[in-house]
C-alpha cells in the first residue's frame, strides 16, 4: 500500500502550522466577555465595554428621500421603487405615493393602483398628488384593457373615472377613450359620451424676453408662436405670453402671472439663469417647462425639458466625421465667451476620445475684425520667425569673419535669409473654426495671409455657416469646407408665411417657439390636457417633424436633431450634402442611419456606396 504522506524536511514546520491554526479557531469559537474575564480579570471601569446585541441600521427619512427622488428623476425606475419601499416604515404615505408612481413608470399600473389604495387620501398630505395619479392610472387601465379586446374591463375603469373625477370629464385623453369605447363597443351611455365633449383647452404660459436687451428676440418668436397657434386652427390650446424681461427676476414674476392664469405647461424662458430662477416655483406648482435655452445642464429630463439646438451637438458631429474619413491631428480657432469655451471643450474631447490630437487652440475677441494674435499663435509665426532670426545672425557672424571666403553654400543661404518671411508651421490637417457666418469671410482671409486656409488645411464649421450670404460670398480661401446644418425641414414655408405677415425675416430663434406650439397641438389631439401627462406622451413618441427637420426628446430632457454634413463647393454660391446623418437613438425607436444622399455630381471626392436605411428618419422623410 503506497504512502499517502510522505515525510519530508519541512514536515514539522507544517504539522505546527496547523496545530496552531486549529487551536485559534477554537478559542475564536469559545471566546465570550465572561471567558475573557476569567482569564484576564475584569476590566477597570475607564476600560469597560458593554456589551449589546447587534441592532440593524435604520436610514432616516433624509437619507432615503433624496436617493428615491433622484433615482426617480434619472428614469431609473426599479431603484427609486426599492428605496420608496424602505421609505415605509418612516413615512408610510410618501412610501405608497412613490411605490404608485415608480409603478406607473414601470407600465405596472395595476400595481400601481394597487399601492395608492393602502393611502389614506382624506387625510393625507399628499392627498392632490395622489389623486391626479389615480385619476391617470384609471384611464391607463382602461387603454391597456381596450388593447387586450376585454372591453368589459375597461368599461367599468372609465365608470369609475366618471363616478369619481366628474371634474375632469373635459380630460382629452379620456374623450378619447370613451370615443373608442364606443366605437368598439356601442355600450357606453350617450349623455356620458356627450358630456366630455364640454371641453377645455390646454392652457399654455409662453415666457420670452418681450422688452429689455432681447426683446427683438423675444417678440419674433412670440409671433412665430402666434402663426403656428393660427395654422392649428387654435385647436386645444390657449396661450398666455408674458414677459421676463430678460433677468431672473422678471422671469419669476412672469411665471407667477402664469400660475395665476391657471397655465397647466410653461414654454420658456429663453436664458438658461432665467430657466434656473423658474424651477423651483414651477415644480412646486407641478408645472412642467419647456425651454428655450441651449445650455444643457439646466434640463432634467422630467420637469425641466429644452426645446434648443444645442450647438455642442455640431462639435461633436464634425469632429467625429473627420476622424472617421482620415484626419488626425487639429488645431480650433474660437470666440472668446460662454459659447466659443464650451465648443472647444467639446471638440476636443470627441477629438481625443477618437484617437485624434487637438495640437494648438486660441480664443479671439470677436467684436474686433483682427485676430492677428490668435492667428499668429495657431500658426507658430513668431517660433518660425526667431528660428529665422537665429539662423540668420548665426550666418552674418560667420560672414564677418570670413567675408567672401565663406563656402558658396553658406552665402547662398544668407542672401536667402536676408530676402525671407517666415513660413508658418502648420503641423495639422484641419482647423475648427464655429464662427458665425457674417465674420467668416473675413476670418478666411486672414488664414489665408497665413497660409492656413481651405487650400492648405481643411475648415471645419458650425451650422452658423449655412447662409446664402457665406455661399454667395465664398471664395476659393473656403472652398471644400465641411460644416454640419440640419436636416431640411418645413423652414421656407414658414418664413415664407412670417414674412409675408410682419414684412421681415423672422430670427432664428422663432422656428423653436413655432414648433413647440405645433408639438403642444399634436399631444393635445392624442388627450394631453394637463401638464403631468407630457412626460408620458414625449416617453411615447419616437420624433417629430417640424419647421427645424426631425427631432426627438432624449432622456436627459433636451432635444436632438438630425444634421446633413454639407461641403462649400469649388463654385461659388453652391453646397452640397455630402452625407446625413441622424442623432443618437435614445427614446424607443429603431436604430438606423440615414441614406446618404447626393444633390451634386461635379465635386471631386467620390461617392461612397449608398446604405438601405429603416425606421424613424426614414419614415420622417417619406423614403
Amino acid at each position: 500500500m503506497p504512502h499517502l504522506f510522505k515525510m519530508t524536511r519541512h514536515t514539522p514546520h507544517l504539522l505546527l502550522a496547523v496545530i496552531g491554526f486549529t487551536a485559534f479557531m477554537v478559542a475564536q469559537m469559545a471566546y465570550t466577555p465572561t471567558a475573557h474575564a476569567q482569564l484576564f480579570g475584569a476590566p477597570s471601569p475607564e476600560n469597560q465595554v458593554e456589551y449589546l446585541p447587534t441592532r440593524a441600521f435604520v436610514p432616516t427619512i433624509d437619507q432615503i428621500k433624496p436617493l428615491a427622488e433622484q433615482a426617480y428623476s434619472m428614469g431609473m425606475y426599479y431603484d427609486s421603487l426599492r428605496y420608496f419601499q424602505r421609505l415605509e416604515a418612516i413615512n408610510p404615505e410618501q412610501s405608497q405615493l412613490g411605490i404608485a408612481k415608480s409603478f406607473e413608470r414601470m407600465g405596472e399600473y395595476a400595481k400601481a393602483l394597487g399601492a395608492l389604495q393602502e393611502l389614506p387620501l382624506a387625510d393625507s398630505a399628499f392627498r392632490e398628488q395622489a389623486r391626479r395619479l389615480r385619476a391617470s392610472l384609471l384611464l391607463s387601465m382602461a387603454e391597456v384593457h381596450q388593447k387586450t379586446n376585454d372591453l368589459k374591463a375597461s368599461e367599468n375603469y372609465l365608470r369609475t373615472f366618471v363616478s369619481e373625477y366628474k371634474d375632469e370629464l373635459n380630460n382629452r385623453r379620456y374623450i378619447h377613450l370613451m370615443r373608442q369605447q364606443a366605437v368598439l363597443s356601442g355600450s357606453l351611455v350617450p349623455d356620458v359620451l356627450k358630456a366630455s365633449e364640454q371641453t377645455i383647452p390646454l392652457r399654455v404660459g409662453l415666457l420670452l424676453p418681450l422688452s429689455g436687451p432681447m426683446a427683438e428676440i423675444g417678440q419674433s418668436m412670440q409671433q412665430a408662436a402666434l402663426i403656428s397657434l393660427f395654422n392649428q386652427s387654435m385647436k386645444h390650446i390657449e396661450l398666455y405670453p408674458e414677459d421676463t424681461q430678460g433677468t431672473p427676476a422678471g422671469a419669476q414674476a412672469a411665471l407667477e402671472r402664469a400660475l395665476q392664469s391657471g397655465v397647466d405647461i410653461v414654454l420658456g424662458p429663453l436664458l438658461s439663469q432665467n430657466v434656473q430662477a423658474i424651477a423651483p416655483m414651477a415644480d412646486a406648482a407641478d408645472r412642467p417647462v419647456i425651454a428655450y435655452s441651449s445650455d444643457r445642464m439646466v434640463a432634467d429630463g422630467r420637469d425641466v425639458r429644452l426645446f434648443s439646438i444645442i450647438p455642442t451637438e455640431q462639435a461633436e458631429l464634425v469632429a467625429r466625421y473627420a476622424v472617421q474619413h482620415g484626419y488626425r491631428s487639429f488645431a480650433a480657432l474660437m470666440p472668446e465667451g460662454p459659447y466659443g469655451r464650451e465648443m472647444f471643450r467639446v471638440f476636443e474631447a470627441e477629438v481625443k476620445r477618437l484617437g485624434g490630437t487637438l495640437d494648438r487652440h486660441s480664443f479671439y475677441d470677436a467684436k474686433s475684425p483682427d485676430i492677428t494674435t490668435s492667428l499668429k499663435y495657431i500658426t507658430r509665426i513668431e517660433e518660425a520667425r526667431a528660428e529665422l532670426n537665429k539662423e540668420l545672425r548665426a550666418l552674418e557672424k560667420q560672414y564677418e569673419l570670413l567675408a567672401d571666403a565663406m563656402d558658396d553654400e553658406s552665402l547662398a543661404r544668407l542672401r536667402e535669409l536676408r530676402k525671407a518671411e517666415p513660413q508658418p508651421i502648420v503641423n495639422y490637417q484641419a482647423l475648427f473654426v464655429p464662427a458665425p457666418a457674417k465674420t467668416l469671410s473675413l476670418i478666411a482671409s486672414q488664414l489665408a495671409f497665413y497660409d492656413t486656409d481651405g487650400s492648405q488645411v481643411k475648415l471645419l464649421g458650425s451650422s452658423q455657416w449655412d447662409s446664402p450670404e457665406l455661399l454667395a460670398n465664398a471664395d476659393r480661401y473656403v472652398w471644400g469646407s465641411w460644416y454640419p446644418a440640419l436636416a431640411k425641414g418645413n423652414e421656407f414655408v414658414f418664413e415664407q408665411q412670417y414674412k409675408a405677415i410682419y414684412g421681415q425675416q423672422p430670427h432664428p430663434l422663432a422656428a423653436l417657439a413655432y414648433d413647440s406650439i405645433q408639438l403642444l397641438s399634436n399631444f393635445t389631439e392624442n388627450g394631453l390636457t394637463r401638464g403631468n401627462e407630457l412626460d408620458r406622451m414625449v416617453r411615447q413618441s419616437g420624433g417629430f417633424y417640424g419647421v427645424t427637420g426631425p427631432y426627438r426628446f432624449n432622456l436627459q430632457g433636451t432635444l436632438e436633431h438630425g444634421y446633413s454634413l454639407n461641403q462649400i463647393g469649388y463654385r461659388r454660391g453652391q453646397a452640397r450634402n455630402i452625407e446625413l446623418v441622424p442623432s443618437p437613438t435614445i427614446l424607443p425607436a429603431a436604430e438606423a442611419p440615414l441614406e446618404p444622399q447626393y444633390t451634386d455630381k461635379r465635386f471631386r471626392e467620390p461617392e461612397p456606396p449608398r446604405r438601405k436605411s429603416r425606421g424613424f428618419f426614414e419614415s420622417l422623410f417619406g423614403n
